[in-house]
């Protein structure tokens, strides 16, 4: 351990490296036919690996023998369920499926490379005199002495039920269980039985030795309340989890004394979780092999569990990273070392990883007046999502992936900022001392103002963003507010409902600051900007799984809506577009139901589009207005609503990233309705002709449908000229204009 004590530092520029793959190789990948779900690994008498893959419609078994190139021995197929787990005991891999009626599937690998015979088993026991089957379980686990807990299943609400394959690993009796809670997983040690109670969001851990009067040992809630799995350390000391939630940790806990768990440390592979979330973690040999859904496989360093470093990454689904896609599980125990990963949209991966040590850094910061200690300091490595902040001790703990000269901020609002490089030795701690002092207090006035015209702009939104700052604004009719606020770099968010977003990384130090924004129309769902909600709607503004490209992780929801009335824009005026178009994400969660964008201009609604994709993702959608209105419509008053199609069943429907602008015309006459409209169309005596872009019309002329022209007149050199069309027989003509650019629009108008 070196001791390093470090007052501000010089300032320095740095540029590292970001999510790219990290100390994981890739070695072959198999796309499977169906989604897959989780993985296993076995080994056979000849020291022959196999990857055992679940996928929605079967399970699937790999020779490993050369682990570049896979081979597939035998298909298992089931009922297409979402969920299948395996594991392994002696010569056999057991399976069960979720939300179906297949029961204990059975592989007997005594000798894969000849045969792999299968069998079924449906275990049945006796509880309080009622003679009880299993058909089904979400998980399984089998320990050191061959006791397999099946739960989640159809029985006993899903507590863990205890048999043994030691003693007969095709038909195993059933000899205990845990009755009580739901649980999600377990892990088994020592007949200590450790149970992710997924619904309560706790870990409870369980004494087993007498399998049918299980003792309830201790337990804690975890980070999110949502506890998916655990994994125990090899010297039992600590306990990791998941929670499968956006944004969540794998969390380490110190469990040396069940009476009084701790949490210890927590780290993720995104500085702000980007709605990216964890699924499964297993410890091996002092390393978490984590499958991270939209991230792909993580690596975490365990050795000290009191600082969980990232030192390794593999993404396996570059195309997603939010929600529930991407990889499902990962397995780190074949004896070869090779990890392999199941990737729910492109199935197997073999990874060979290098497993490095991480570099530590810790300490404690101070203020370098009064020698108290800080809590809530940040404490990043630059161009990465290496972030923690002090304790209520002034303490931090953190690390990276790779040794050498790393820059170090630390940040707290009312100091002033420190920043130095620190020499990072892998597999050692460096320690630091950091000394903060006070910033200056001023009095700031932000002022915000139209781009285009230099008009300020009342009611805009501002959000002021800096470590340990974070206070929203809305300027007043003189299109500003003031506020105290300390000298230092911040983050403003600016919107308001018109103009599109702006974000902009401002050093304040003085006290006026002008922000201006272009106009437009954009609501990535960040601020309210006013859209009108329906009385007694169930649609909601959330947070935390919109889309990865936008300001934030706001989007809209309705869950279960009782009504089909949607949320509707504030009024826009896209007369000034020459092609406007409407852009937005959604996705629809239930079959049958529908999403209806819908343009509202003088009290007519038109159905632009309707959307029934119900493949869970965000999918972006645009609208061309000229290809959905009249021609000739005015567009300076439009409201635009998401309407619904329900079913009778649980409908859910998102939308996020709203945005209007320019479109791109699809054609000569897209460019034509731009530029010339007429009005009103049908008619029958007079017709407007105008011109968007403010040409002079020099003549125009009037042909029917067989080519023939029926009128010519002069034009009036205005943009705007009216003519009588009361003499003409009722049907459809052709107007042609010429401007006096010479050049010619040609649009199509009805003769009552």
């Amino acid at each position: 351990m070196r001791l390093i004590a470090l007052v501000s530092a010089c300032l320095f520029s740095f540029h590292l490296a970001g999510q790219a793959n990290l100390n994981l190789e890739l070695v072959a990948n198999v796309p499977t036919a169906s989604s897959a779900n989780d993985i296993w690994g076995f080994v056979d008498q000849n020291g022959i690996e196999y990857a055992i893959v679940g996928t929605v419609d079967n399970t699937l078994v790999f020779s490993l023998a050369d682990p570049s190139a896979p081979e597939l021995l035998l298909t298992i197929d089931g009922t297409n369920t979402t969920w299948r787990d395996m594991k392994s005991w002696g010569n056999y891999v057991y399976s069960v499926t979720d939300n179906t009626s297949d029961g204990l599937t059975i592989l007997d690998m005594s000798d894969p490379t000849t045969a792999i015979p299968v069998t079924t088993y449906f275990p049945t026991f006796e509880f309080e005199g009622v003679e009880l089957t299993i058909v089904n379980a979400h998980n399984l686990y089998v320990d050191e002495k061959g006791i397999l807990c099946m739960t989640g299943s159809n029985e006993l609400d899903g507590a863990p039920i205890l048999l043994d394959v030691a003693a007969n690993p095709l038909e195993p009796e059933v000899v205990g269980y845990v009755p009580g809670e739901y649980a999600h997983d377990i892990y088994i040690k020592d007949d200590i039985l450790y149970a992710s109670e997924i619904f309560i969001g706790q870990l409870n851990i369980y004494d087993i030795t007498d399998k049918r009067q299980p003792i309830q040992l201790g337990g804690a809630e975890t980070s999110f309340a949502f506890t998916h799995n655990a994994w125990l350390s090899d010297d039992g000391t600590h306990i990791f989890t998941t929670d499968e939630r956006n944004n969540a940790f794998v969390d380490a806990y110190d469990i040396t004394d069940f009476n009084d768990i701790q949490r210890v440390s927590s780290v993720r592979p995104r500085r702000d979780g980007a709605s990216v979330v964890p699924h499964n973690t297993h410890y091996h040999e002092g390393y978490l092999v984590t499958s991270w859904y939209g991230d792909g496989v993580i690596v975490i360093d365990a050795n000290k569990p009191d600082n969980l470093v990232i030192v390794g990454r593999y993404d396996t689904n570059t195309n997603a990273s939010q929600g529930f896609v991407g990889c499902w599980g990962a397995y780190p125990f074949l004896p070869s070392g090779l990890v392999l990963a199941s990737d729910r949209q492109s199935g197997l991966y073999v990874l060979r990883p290098s497993y490095p040590r991480a570099s530590y850094f810790e300490g404690c910061v101070i203020d370098g007046i009064t020698g108290a200690p800080l809590t809530d300091v940040d404490v990043r490595i630059p161009v990465t999502d290496i972030f923690t902040t002090t304790d209520a001790t002034g303490v931090f703990r953190s690390g990276h992936a790779e040794e050498g000269m790393q820059p170090v901020i630390f940040e707290r609002n009312g100091y002033r900022q420190v920043q130095m490089s620190v020499d990072l030795v892998e597999g050692e701690v460096t320690e630091l001392k950091v000394e903060m002092f006070p910033a200056e207090l001023i009095n700031m006035t932000v002022s915000v103002r139209d781009a285009e015209t230099g008009e300020m702009i009342p009611d805009a939104q501002v959000e002021i963003d800096g470590p340990g700052y974070d206070f929203d604004f809305l300027t007043d009719d003189t299109g500003a507010f003031s506020t105290n606020i300390f000298v230092g770099e911040y983050n403003f968010t600016i919107g308001a409902w018109g103009y599109l977003h702006k974000v902009e990384q401002m050093l304040v130090q003085n006290n006026e600051i002008v922000i201006e924004i272009q106009r437009g129309y954009q609501d990535d769902f960040y601020f309210d900007l006013g859209w009108e909600l329906p009385e007694d709607t169930s649609w909601e503004r959330l947070g935390n799984d919109d889309i990865d490209t936008d300001l934030g992780t706001q989007f809209y929801q309705n869950f279960d809506p009782e009504s089909d009335e949607g949320i509707r824009t504030p009024a826009m005026d896209l007369s000034t577009l020459s092609f406007p178009a409407i852009s937005f994400s959604a996705r629809l969660f239930t079959s049958g139901a529908k999403l209806i964008p819908t343009l509202i201009i003088g009290g007519e609604r038109i159905a632009a589009l309707e959307i029934d994709d119900t493949d869970f993702n965000w999918q972006r959608y645009e609208i061309h207005v000229f290809n959905a209105v009249p021609e000739g419509t005015d567009l300076s008053e439009v409201f635009f609503e998401f309407d619904l199609e329900l079913t009778n069943g649980l409908d859910l429907f998102d939308v996020d990233a709203f945005l209007v602008q320019e479109g791109q015309p699809s054609s000569t006459e897209d460019i034509d309705a731009a530029i010339l409209s007429l009005a009103p169309n049908p008619t029958s005596d007079q017709l407007t002709i105008s011109a968007h872009n403010g040409s002079e019309w020099s003549s125009i002329e009037i042909r029917d449908v067989e080519g023939q022209l029926v009128s010519r007149l002069a034009g009036s050199n205005n943009s705007v000229q009216q003519i009588d069309v009361s003499g003409l027989e009722g049907g459809l003509y052709l107007l042609s204009a010429q401007a006096k650019s010479g050049a010619v629009y040609t649009r199509k108008f009805v003769k009552d």
